[in-house]
């Protein structure tokens, strides 16, 4: 399971863009709960992880922060800039072909 957390953390960045792509502008628990869900409770992403992942993207330019305040509380979401929404498509086809390459190996006989 600790091999598969370390793809999944090298792969966060490209989760999270494809993500915000999917849905529009998401809450960092809604982000943790899509990938929860979709993997059936296989793959769960720390609250440290994402926030350290958010943070970046937002420092790079792909991603927008904003602030709502509901019920006496602020609350941040995220969505994609014109940069960001470039990524996510850039970065999830590099990722299949990453994929599709590593299935070869592991297919590999000589």
């Amino acid at each position: 399971m600790e091999q598969n957390n370390l793809l999944i953390k090298g792969s966060l960045t490209v989760i999270i863009l494809r993500l915000l792509q999917n849905n529009g502008k998401l809450y960092g628990y809604e982000i943790m709960n899509m990938v929860r869900q979709s993997s059936k409770g296989r793959i769960s992403i720390t609250d440290a992880a994402l926030y350290k992942a958010l943070h970046k993207l937002h420092a790079d330019g792909y991603i927008i922060q904003k602030e709502i305040v509901e019920e006496a509380r602020a609350k941040k979401f995220y969505l994609l800039s014109r940069k960001g929404r470039y990524a996510a498509t850039t970065e999830a086809l590099r990722m299949k072909e990453a994929i599709s390459q590593m299935q070869k190996l592991l297919r590999y006989k000589r």
